[in-house]
């Protein structure tokens, strides 16, 4: 397998104990989340990264393509085995985002990054950064199972196709300067695995929320939400997320809670 060149230059920036400490990189992959499913499958430990330079069927949620411009981005997976119970694991999609948000601030201060539940990353009402969570569970007692945070952030991306060009950007036509990667990448592992750590505290799945709750876009605003098991399209008031990280909406007066779901329209003043 031919050495990444970007992951060379991620060794000296690197300060985790374990995000990132075994790693797999490639040019051109079709999806790191696949590769990364394949290796938990056999057994890789805790936290190894997949990264690649670009993705011939990267996914977001729903099946969505994920488009990205060859070797200007960041596109990795880690794989995970939580010590928590299975319930906590919806927690960990809001973690993720929110530990990248607050990230991605440094870089593009002063401007300030949102984030959409469950996990999109946005910067003026536009993506930047998307997660896509897959578990692979054992069906036993044993620690077999485990989970995929998939990763991707637009960088020094500046075209996008067509039928994005209103809804991406990217931290280069947002900053207006070129983004050296590797340290961007080295910040965001150690902001994941602290965040990590933190979620695994007493108390940690409370502030991994109120964090999250500080970053939330749309909160208080009247949004449309796609329910997609049931078809339908619901508008409510965004009024916060539950201790399982699920949606809390008041629809007609009631409040209702969806564990799934896409907000697909919102009040302008939100953005």
């Amino acid at each position: 397998m031919k050495r990444v060149a970007l992951l060379d230059e991620l060794t000296s920036p690197l300060k985790t104990e374990v995000f990132g400490r075994t790693c797999y990189g490639y040019e051109k992959i079709d999806s790191t989340n696949t590769k990364a499913l394949e290796l938990g499958r056999q057994g890789a430990p805790e936290g190894t990264l997949v990264y690649a330079e670009h993705q011939t069927a990267g996914r977001g949620r729903y099946g969505r393509r994920w488009e990205d411009a060859a070797g200007k981005n960041l596109l990795f997976s880690l794989i995970l085995r939580p010590p928590f119970a299975l319930h906590a694991w919806s927690l960990l999609p809001l973690m993720a985002s929110v530990s990248l948000a607050e990230t991605l601030d440094y870089v593009i201060s002063p401007l300030v990054t949102h984030v959409k539940w469950p996990n999109d990353v946005l910067i003026n009402g536009r993506k930047v950064a998307g997660i896509l969570m897959e578990s692979e569970l054992s069906g036993s007692t044993d620690d077999r199972s485990f989970l995929v945070l998939g990763i991707g952030v637009n960088v020094n991306q500046v075209i996008f196709p067509e039928y994005l060009e209103e809804q991406a950007t990217s931290l280069i036509l947002e900053k207006g300067q070129f983004i050296p990667r590797a340290p961007l990448l080295a910040r965001i592992l150690l902001a994941l695995e602290q965040s990590y750590k933190t979620l695994q505290s007493p108390g940690g799945d409370r502030q991994i929320r109120e964090r999250f709750l500080h970053k939330m876009v749309h909160l208080g605003k009247e949004i449309q939400l796609l329910h997609r098991t049931k078809a339908q399209i619901l508008t409510g008031t965004l009024v916060g997320i539950t201790p399982e990280g699920a949606l809390r909406l008041t629809v007609d007066g009631k409040e209702k809670v969806f564990h799934s779901g896409e907000i697909t329209h919102h009040d302008q003043q939100s953005r």
